[in-house]
């Protein structure tokens, strides 16, 4: 019984076998027809596009030529009102034919471009129902493979939904515009009303980001500055709420906006520290006096390298500056970007006040 039973088990998990591989096999056989009639839908709804561009324009010049055979029907009756009171003014006060002729010639002209008008027009509109069978031809062939156009939809859907999880820094504008636009597309599937709210959550987020970024690296902002750090004070709490479209950040996602947050936060205590280095360069008295003689540029710069070294040559027991640099500056694009053309431009020339000085010391910080 048991050598029955374990030739059993062989024949089994061969036949398995065999089924799993066939299967295989009809998958990879099946790949290239996908590709193919995902090509075919492709090339239909391109060729559906493009006929729906042209029958807009038929449409639009029928309505043209429709307004041009309207404005002479109008001018046509005129002159045959106009023909016929010159007429019976010919009768009554012998006008001369000439006029009646020159008339009739104007009138005949137009009953012409009438005619002309009335031909492109019905032309135009055969031209625009041979079109529209073209269209409904092609619906037709676009509805016959639904099921590969649902394929795609679906990979497109799940592919979406990757990006929800990426840090906002990962994710392009065109990119998130894409999701957006392309909403409507997917309202048929499975989890929509959730899938739209994340769509919406990440673009709000996305935006989010790009702002506090901008603000980083323009001009010092207060009411700009509160405003951001008020919108991210939600996903710093990092509470889910779905009815209201706030889902939980996760960690990658979480420490890019909290690292926002902390730089927002510490832009206007680096403006103050800044202002504290021009002020000591400003007030040291050797760097008045070399300035006052306006001589020695070198000895000048030397002088101001006591507030403005950010690795000294030699350790100094007043150094201080190392830590507001990583703590400030290194985190505020705008303060870096400051202190660097500040340092420059006073070794350029450490007798004048410079551009970046006049520009940080405005800051009225409260």
């Amino acid at each position: 019984m048991n050598d029955i039973s374990g030739g059993n088990k062989i024949w089994l998990c061969w036949s398995r076998l065999r089924v799993v591989t066939l299967l295989f096999m009809l998958s990879l056989l099946a790949l290239p027809i996908y590709a193919q009639n995902n090509k075919e839908v492709e090339k239909a709804k391109n060729r559906n596009e493009t006929l729906k561009q042209q029958i807009k324009a038929l449409v639009d010049e029928n309505t043209s030529l429709q307004n041009r055979i309207e404005e002479n029907k109008k001018q046509l009756q005129q002159k045959q009102n106009y023909l016929q009171d010159l007429k019976a003014q010919n009768e009554a006060t012998n006008i001369s034919p000439e006029q009646i002729n020159a008339l009739q010639n104007k009138v005949d002209s137009l009953e012409r471009d009438n005619n002309i008008l009335k031909t492109q027009f019905d032309s135009l509109k055969k031209v625009k129902v041979k079109k529209a069978d073209e269209l409904y031809g092609l619906h037709l062939q676009v509805s016959e493979m639904g099921v590969y156009s649902d394929i795609e939809t679906k990979q497109r859907y799940e592919q979406n939904q990757t990006l929800f999880s990426k840090r906002y820094s990962e994710l392009t504008p065109l990119q998130v515009n894409n999701v957006v636009r392309s909403l409507e597309d997917f309202k048929n599937m499975v989890g929509y009303a959730e899938y739209k709210k994340k769509v919406k959550f990440m673009e709000r987020n996305r935006n989010l980001y790009e702002e506090c970024i901008g603000a980083l690296n323009s001009k010092y902002n207060d009411i700009t500055v509160q405003q951001l750090r008020d919108q991210l004070l939600p996903l710093r709490e990092n509470k889910e709420n779905k009815e209201q479209g706030i889902f939980k950040l996760n960690t990658e996602q979480f420490n890019e906006m909290d690292s926002l947050d902390i730089k927002l936060s510490r832009f206007k205590g680096g403006l103050r520290e800044l202002q504290t280095i021009i002020e000591k360069v400003n007030k040291d008295p050797e760097i008045a006096w070399l300035r006052s003689e306006g001589k020695n540029r070198q000895q000048c710069v030397e002088a101001m390298r006591k507030y403005l070294e950010t690795e000294p040559a030699k350790p100094r027991k007043e150094w201080k500056n190392q830590n507001v640099v990583e703590r400030y500056f290194n985190m505020v694009s705008y303060l870096s970007k400051a202190y660097q053309t500040y340092k420059r431009e006073l070794s350029d020339n450490p007798f004048n006040t410079t551009n970046i000085e006049k520009e940080i010391l405005s800051y009225n910080l409260q």
